[in-house]
């Protein structure tokens, strides 16, 4: 993204947090937040860190008190931020739906993330791959919940979908 369009894209950010507007939306709020409370630059343009095997094992036993407090996350659901949502203006390009996995004990363990920078994506696209999204979560714990449970027998009771129908 031209230093123009990063320039742009954190000032819509700023110009939106301080809109009040997070009131109003999920998405501002969650700029809200990575600004003022993880003090988060949407212009920032170095390089992602990458880390070795030994400092990912450092960093992470670092926040496993974090790690055990997650589901407490603030979303808690699937969410897409698509392009220009981003908070930072060097993923503006991207097009991200994640959806949290949740163990058997309803612990949040990891999260499924489909990224793509494909300029193209359609709105409708973009809600289809967060339907296979959410759908893959959901089958990754279902299948997850059977096997903590291998010697129980477990019903499926059918749900009613949105018209009613079982």
């Amino acid at each position: 993204m031209p230093v123009d369009g990063i320039t742009h894209h954190a000032e819509r950010i700023q110009s939106a947090i301080s809109s009040n507007g997070a009131a109003k939306s999920a998405l501002i709020a969650s700029w809200q937040r990575s600004a003022c409370f993880h003090k988060l630059d949407p212009a920032r343009r170095n390089p992602p860190e990458r880390l070795t095997d030994p400092e990912f094992r450092r960093a992470r036993q670092e926040v496993e008190p974090l790690i055990q407090v997650a589901p407490c996350l603030v979303e808690q659901r699937a969410l897409t931020i698509h392009r220009d949502q981003h908070f930072y203006a060097r993923n503006a390009l991207l097009s991200c739906t994640t959806a949290p996995l949740y163990d058997h004990e309803g612990r949040l363990v990891a999260a499924l993330d489909v990224s793509s920078c494909k300029a193209g994506l359609i709105e409708n696209f973009v809600n289809l791959i967060a339907t296979a999204v959410i759908d893959a979560a959901a089958r990754i714990e279902a299948e997850c919940f059977r096997l903590a449970y291998s010697d129980a027998r477990i019903l499926v009771v059918p749900v009613p979908d949105k018209m009613g129908k079982a």
